[in-house]
């Protein structure tokens, strides 16, 4: 029982490690991609639709559910 208990606990440590080195190389990543002006505008126009299209959505969701007793 020890012994998977251990084992558990080291495929948690490299899952952790694993997740935080491939959120550095994404920081790194992202960093030289946005020093370009064009991949700037790129990201704040799809930032900018991805907005617009969860507000949207939200608009929707709020009309369909039954209004909620306030609390």
């Amino acid at each position: 029982m020890n012994k998977i208990k251990n084992k558990k606990n080291k495929f948690a440590v490299v899952a952790g490690v694993t997740g935080a080195l491939v959120g550095v190389g994404a920081a790194i990543a992202g960093v030289f991609a946005l020093k370009d002006k064009k991949n700037r505008d790129k990201v704040k126009k799809i930032l900018d639709t991805t907005k617009d299209k969860a507000e949207t959505y939200l608009k929707k969701t709020k009309k369909k559910l039954p209004k909620a007793k306030k609390k």
